[in-house]
């Protein structure tokens, strides 16, 4: 695509949120009854809007980060968003469920899953097709015994970098 049909795509998405925002203040107008379900759910969209800025913010900021992608980079969103929008209903839940886990993560732990992840794919590729093929149908223990013995035969042959091991915090000194 060209950057003449992504700036008329994003126009696009821009008039819809803004035609769809207009319904949902049409429906703000005849509000629902106090503390009920419904009432809750459009008080938290409110607080989400405010919290979130506004829609041509976040459209200038999402334009202003796809500027800085290298054409390589773009073209993987691209395959990626198409592959997403491809998938099943089924498949694209389990997604955004699993996104929505992941982003609920502290810093911390988001940091150690992609540490995780990195080596993980190292490992992964490593296995011939057939043994990956054999990983998949293992049980969750065997499995990971099996990632864990490739990771550290990846290590001892110097394909994968050690992990740096943890410190243990200091013990305050006994008096005596």
């Amino acid at each position: 695509m060209t950057t003449r049909t992504w700036k008329n795509f994003l126009a696009l998405v821009a008039a819809g949120a803004i035609l769809i925002s207009a319904g949902a203040a049409v429906a703000d107008d005849a509000k629902p009854a106090a503390g009920s379900i419904a009432r809750q759910l459009l008080l938290k969209r409110r607080l989400e809007k405010i919290a979130a800025g506004t829609l041509s913010a976040s459209l200038e900021h999402n334009r202003r980060q796809w500027d800085q992608l290298s054409p390589e980079q773009r073209d993987q969103m691209r395959r990626t968003a198409l592959a997403f929008e491809n998938a099943n209903p089924a498949e694209q839940k389990r997604l955004l469920e699993r996104y929505e886990q992941l982003s609920r993560l502290t810093p911390q732990k988001q940091q150690a899953y992609r540490e995780r992840a990195k080596w993980l794919e190292v490992v992964v590729a490593s296995f011939t097709p057939q043994e990956r093929a054999q990983l998949r149908d293992l049980p969750a223990d065997q499995r990971a015994k099996m990632l864990l013995d490739r990771k550290a035969q990846l290590i001892r042959e110097g394909k994968l970098k050690a992990e740096a091991p943890a410190t243990q915090p200091a013990t305050r000194p006994v008096n005596p």
